[in-house]
């Protein structure tokens, strides 16, 4: 009989840094990740991606205090920053 450990070598989240400071993003679980489809699903009907946006933010932080709420960060970013984000989410994420 085999035996697997699921939750051997399992990252809880991962880090990465913007604008010089250091966000944590934090793999959401099951639960959170259908409530997550259940606004993606609303936004797709309403044309309205925001909701999506600040649903996909809940899960991003920082433990420096001074650093700006992701959301505001990301706004002032250029094209190509955003473009690498978006392949960091699609790597961490598993889509490629």
């Amino acid at each position: 009989m085999s035996t697997y450990n699921l939750n051997d070598n399992v990252q809880e989240s991962f880090e990465f840094i913007l604008g010089g400071f250091t966000y944590k993003m934090k793999f959401p679980t099951v639960e959170e990740t259908e409530a997550v489809q259940a606004v993606l699903q609303e936004a797709e009907k309403s044309k309205d991606t925001s909701k999506v946006l600040e649903q996909m933010y809940q899960f991003i932080s920082s433990d420096n205090k001074e650093a700006p709420a992701i959301g505001d960060i990301l706004k002032k970013q250029s094209i190509k920053v955003i473009q690498n984000f978006n392949e960091m989410i699609k790597t961490e994420f598993g889509g490629q």
